[in-house]
């Protein structure tokens, strides 16, 4: 695919705000409140970047990026367009606590836009394709305790078929500065061998109940169990939510 030229930095304005960002303090907000676990570790802050038509893992970077804000912003620190054919990496070290027997690590992304892979130590750990969807990689197998994390990104715009929404590469008129890399929150947390990987509640006015469906990871022996509460701690009532065939509980919820 043959580049356009290069051209000035895109042209996006700083806030107020802007000045009083700090970089060890960035989007540190739970990003599933509705599955909280302790274990959770917030990834955002400076990462090192750098651009370039190599594929390969490079020899050295360019600088610093802070995630999760795109290059072509301000506050990522970069403000730089990825261009199509051009690959934008991010590297960080992870240090994982030494006590894990018996837990998985799951390395969450909120959004990468548009396609990237993710290594770990040097080995492919996964990939994933499309700007808007979270997604989650299971990197116990490839996880030491002192880790280098790299992802290796590419944004093809408007020149692809991937949904982009009002973004393009030439901006104006009702287009913007197309954005490329990590724009959400990426992190990282320990789980049991058997644990909930996602959750999903259905309320059912008319039968006065709520169909929950709990997408699982591990054995087929574990039992998961639902139950709800009007105030804390004082359970209302429960349902034993079956593992397979992977069908919806009914969890009944009175009315006194």
């Amino acid at each position: 695919m043959k580049n356009r030229k290069k051209t000035a930095p895109p042209a996006l304005e700083c806030t107020r705000w802007s000045g009083v960002l700090e970089e060890n303090n960035v989007w540190k907000e739970y990003p599933r409140p509705a599955m909280v676990r302790d274990s959770y570790w917030n990834l955002n802050g400076t990462w090192d970047y750098r651009i370039s038509t190599d594929s390969g893992i490079p020899p050295a970077y360019d600088g610093t990026i802070l995630v999760p804000f795109s290059p072509e912003s301000p506050l990522s620190g970069v403000k730089r367009q990825l261009l199509p054919g051009e690959y934008l990496w991010y590297r960080r070290r992870l240090t994982l606590p030494g006590d894990r027997k018996g837990k998985r690590v799951i390395l969450h992304f909120g959004a990468v836009d548009q396609e990237c892979v993710v290594y770990l130590n040097g080995r492919e750990a996964g990939s994933h394709a499309g700007g808007y969807l979270p997604f989650s990689l299971d990197i116990t197998e490839y996880a030491g305790d002192d880790n280098e994390l790299l992802v290796r990104v590419q944004d093809f715009s408007d020149s692809s078929y991937f949904s982009r929404g009002k973004q393009k590469l030439e901006k104006g008129g009702m287009f913007y500065t197309a954005q490329s890399g990590i724009w959400q929150t990426v992190w990282l947390e320990l789980v049991p061998e058997n644990h909930i990987v996602s959750v999903r509640f259905t309320p059912d006015y008319d039968a006065a109940c709520c169909h929950i469906l709990v997408k699982a990871s591990g054995s087929s022996t574990a039992r998961i169990r639902a139950v709800y509460a009007r105030k804390p701690k004082k359970m209302r009532g429960g349902a034993t939510i079956p593992r397979f065939p992977r069908l919806p509980a009914y969890l009944p919820i009175r009315s006194s």
